[in-house]
């Protein structure tokens, strides 16, 4: 009886089914998440910020993306809220002398896991073809934290808008900025076409390692009361720390520097009855790739200054006394001359 044909068949396409089935899943394990949309505008100028940041030029265009993750293992009929942003990039490109190649004037990235954005309304929502469907009305980060930032200098504390309205990005505590050509970063279901994307990410989201500030303490007296420092530096701008006497010291600043970044402590207050000052060349400075402890010492108060000996002294009875035994001494030895042979 000949054999059939269809058995091995039928296994050969099981075999291809199987295949094309762990394929499909490898594809969509590798695309799960995250998934980027991202916005390419036109630097320009205005009147409610004239200081443009330094290094950025009128006519560069500039770029930010938003990557977001859900779970979810594709991009189709997808919905992102402000709890699955994970990271925003802001650059800026600058044509090169040629006229035919981009280079990167600035690139900025925040996590948005670890520092959230302050403001975030609407949601980012895709239809069944992956193709977007609503967009976020503002997203915003009064001020940034938890960032890293290559090429142009930035002194925080930084701040950026998407929400059609501000400039989209200040350092310097609001007082230098660019803007958009489009008068913001076009946001909402309105502007879709503005935007491309959703695609799959997979490149890196946040900041650098941070090191502490700590203060050491001396002589601080506990009638004196507290002393209170600022950091100026910290992705977070200016911090402010009391120093109470009788904690335990070194005490850490509770913000982290970026290395590379400019950093200085200063004292605010002064404690009843002591003269406090920060010592030594690290009080500021650029942020090494490691923690930093500066010396606060404090004077008077019954403290002696710094690198002066205190020299013992006698209180009143202690010097009633040795005037006792003087007078004492000084009597017998009187007394021992009257005795003596005539």
């Amino acid at each position: 009886m000949p054999l059939s044909t269809d058995r091995p068949l039928r296994r050969l396409a099981r075999h291809v089914l199987l295949a094309a089935t762990l394929l499909y899943t490898a594809v969509g394990a590798a695309w799960a998440a995250p998934f980027n949309v991202y916005h390419w505008g036109e630097v320009t100028q205005t009147t409610a910020t004239p200081s443009l940041i330094p290094g950025i030029e009128i006519g560069d265009r500039y770029s930010v993306a938003f990557v977001v993750d859900n779970g979810g293992a594709t991009a189709q009929s997808q919905t992102w809220t402000g709890e699955h942003l994970r990271c925003a990039i802001w650059t800026v490109e600058r044509l090169d002398p040629s006229g035919e190649n981009y280079i990167t004037v600035m690139e900025f990235q925040q996590d948005l896991t670890a520092t959230p954005p302050t403001t975030v309304n609407g949601t980012l929502t895709t239809g069944p073809g992956g193709a977007l469907t609503g967009m976020f009305n503002q997203i915003a980060a009064v001020p940034a934290g938890s960032y890293s930032a290559t090429g142009v200098t930035l002194t925080p504390p930084v701040e950026w808008f998407a929400n059609g309205i501000n400039d989209v990005f200040y350092d310097s505590g609001s007082t230098r900025s660019f803007g958009s050509a489009l008068g913001g970063v076009p946001m909402g279901p309105s502007n879709l076409a503005a935007w491309s994307g959703p695609n799959p990410y997979d490149g890196e989201c946040g900041a650098p390692a941070g090191y502490t500030v700590s203060v050491d303490v001396i002589g601080l007296n506990a009638a004196g009361g507290a002393v209170d420092l600022t950091l100026s530096g910290a992705q977070s701008g200016t911090t402010s720390m009391a120093l109470p006497p009788g904690a335990t010291y070194p005490m850490a600043f509770p913000v982290q520097v970026n290395p590379g970044t400019g950093y200085a402590v200063a004292l605010t207050s002064q404690p009843t009855g002591q003269s406090c000052a920060v010592e030594g060349g690290n009080a500021s400075g650029i942020m090494p790739a490691a923690n930093v402890t500066v010396t606060l010492r404090c004077q008077g108060g019954g403290l002696p200054p710094s690198g002066v000996t205190a020299v013992p002294t006698l209180g009143v009875w202690s010097l009633l006394a040795l005037g006792l035994v003087a007078g004492g001494l000084g009597a017998r030895r009187l007394r021992a001359r009257a005795d003596g042979p005539a």
